[in-house]
């Protein structure tokens, strides 16, 4: 530590002094941290860019050239409405679907016998499903035995499709095994407090679904519960005829040339007793798959309102003023300015920073360069988005797309829809020849470049909008470089700073001491 004396000797103020030698030594250090913050900034703006390029490629892009938003279908049911539901997918082709209901596929039930002590039945004010089964012993029948209150089954226990389910008297009411059947099992149990009874049923339908009771320690399920273990209604497959066609199903729900389908009751039958299995003697349903157009064009028109965005948010970018005389503020600055002030200059300061950048230039040329290309599509007339009704219609937009034929390319989405889904999503034959592929395809797989680079510049990641910055990429680097040259400066300018009031420190203690010696002799030659 430097001893500093301000000015006692020579009546300067030393620290104002210092302080004008020291703003003059300090500018070297104060470009580096403006420099510092314009990478930094310069930083910034990539990720903010980077993360909107993300959320367009892996989102949209990705998104908007799948088969289920490019080739979407629509249903129409003619006959009762009623009898099932059906949603068609992407791959569902065009056509129609002729389907008769004879019956539905059902569960298997298994119901016991009135557990509560007689003749109390059907009075519900006896038997507390709610309370502890240790509590109610007397209202059961047969009583049951009480447990010890461990609430790790130490009574009873039983399996239901070799599901095991525990039972402690003492902590258990019937609710919670109730409870506790419907959420291990694959049955759904059910308590009816007039009668008394409980009800077994399985979740699946169909010829499969079966209930069976096994290891019923102490007889829980079969004397207290009185299960007996016969299942009384058998499971059924649901019996229909497809174009035609008698066959079953083990569920309600199942899916058909690419078709969802969810039966919900018979369909009208005209026949008489005794001919209920005959298919003839039902009214078809017919489902009619056809392109979703509307759904289609659509689609369309809100990936081009997002490619706009983008397009657009990177020629800001490129194309925004630069401020040279607004550089990054110092502390001493900082100091003299208002916070409105400050905010106003930095806007301007950080405006311009990547104008006429080679990153997001060539991302835009890309662009571009894509929504313009030729696909081989399989059909002449589809080969270009401007055969399909999309293109530019200003110069001055510099690239930026619309649907400008609407009817267009609705008659070309219905006259081959094949070929308007391989213009934008063909993946192609892998060669290097990328006529074959489409245009968003293409898009997805340059994004993917443009990516890479920003993420080799700025240390953004290409998987993700993480706020956590590699250290080692170009900026990473230069920040860390300049980052060290400004604490050099420092280390130098606190030496710098030392060794001026080091010299100070001297002339007042010089100054002191002649002073000191005047005053000696001034009192030697006055006779003092």
């Amino acid at each position: 530590m430097v001893l500093r004396i301000n000015g006692m000797a020579s009546g300067l103020d030393i620290d104002s002094i210092v302080k004008q030698l020291m703003t003059a030594a300090k500018v070297p250090a104060d470009k580096l941290k403006q420099q510092k913050q314009t990478v930094e900034w310069q930083r910034d703006i990539y990720k903010d860019i980077n993360k909107k390029l993300l959320d367009f490629r892996n989102n949209k892009v990705f998104n908007f050239k799948s088969e289920k938003t490019l080739a979407a279908k629509q249903v129409a049911i003619s006959g009762d409405n009623q009898v099932f539901t059906a949603t068609a997918r992407a791959d569902a082709p065009i056509g129609t679907t002729s389907i008769k209901v004879m019956s539905l596929a059902t569960s298997a039930k298994m119901t016991g016998g009135d557990i509560r002590v007689a003749p109390v039945a059907p009075d519900t004010t006896v038997f507390d499903p709610a309370s502890k089964l240790s509590d109610q012993t007397a209202k059961l029948d047969p009583s049951l035995i009480v447990g010890t209150g461990t609430g790790v089954g130490t009574d009873y226990s039983f399996k239901i499709n070799g599901t095991q389910i525990d039972v402690d008297t003492s902590v258990d009411s019937l609710n919670d095994v109730i409870s506790r059947i419907n959420k291990t099992t694959n049955v759904n149990a059910f308590y009816d407090s007039f009668t008394g009874q409980i009800s077994l049923t399985t979740k699946a339908t169909g010829k499969t679904a079966d209930i069976k009771i096994t290891d019923d320690t102490n007889n829980f399920a079969g004397s207290i519960l009185k299960l007996n273990g016969l299942v009384n209604t058998p499971a059924e497959n649901a019996k229909l005829e497809i174009n035609g066609i008698s066959t079953e199903r083990e569920s309600n729900s199942f899916s058909i040339n690419g078709m969802d389908i969810v039966l919900k009751q018979k369909s009208v039958f005209t026949g008489v007793a005794g001919q209920e299995a005959d298919p003839t003697k039902y009214v078809a349903t017919s489902i009619g798959v056809s392109t979703d157009t509307s759904k289609i064009v659509d689609s369309i028109k809100t990936f081009i309102n997002d490619y706009n965005d983008v397009l657009k948010t990177l020629q800001d970018k490129v194309g925004e003023k630069r401020y040279r005389d607004f550089l990054p503020l110092t502390d001493d600055q900082r100091k003299d300015m208002k916070e409105d002030e400050i905010t106003q200059w930095e806007t301007k300061a950080k405006s311009g920073l990547l104008y006429n950048d080679s990153i997001f230039s060539s991302a835009i040329a890309s662009l571009r360069s894509v929504t313009s290309a030729v696909v081989n599509t399989g059909n002449s007339d589809y080969r270009t988005l401007s055969s399909i009704g999309i293109g530019s219609i200003n110069y001055a937009e510099h690239g930026k797309l619309y649907v400008t034929d609407e009817d267009k390319l609705k008659k070309a989405i219905e006259t081959d829809p094949d070929a308007v889904l391989a213009l934008f999503s063909a993946t192609g034959n892998g060669d290097a020849d990328e006529t074959d592929v489409g245009i968003v395809q293409r898009m997805y797989s340059n994004l993917k470049v443009t990516l890479d680079i920003i993420a080799s510049k700025s240390g953004t990641s290409i998987f993700s909008d993480s706020a956590v910055l590699k250290s080692d990429s170009m900026m990473g680097k230069q920040l860390t470089q300049i980052s060290n040259q400004i604490d050099t400066w420092n280390s130098r300018l606190i030496d710098m700073e030392n060794n001026y009031y080091k010299r100070f420190t001297a002339m007042e203690q010089a100054i002191s001491r002649m002073n000191s010696q005047s005053q000696n002799l001034a009192n030697t030659f006055s006779g003092n």
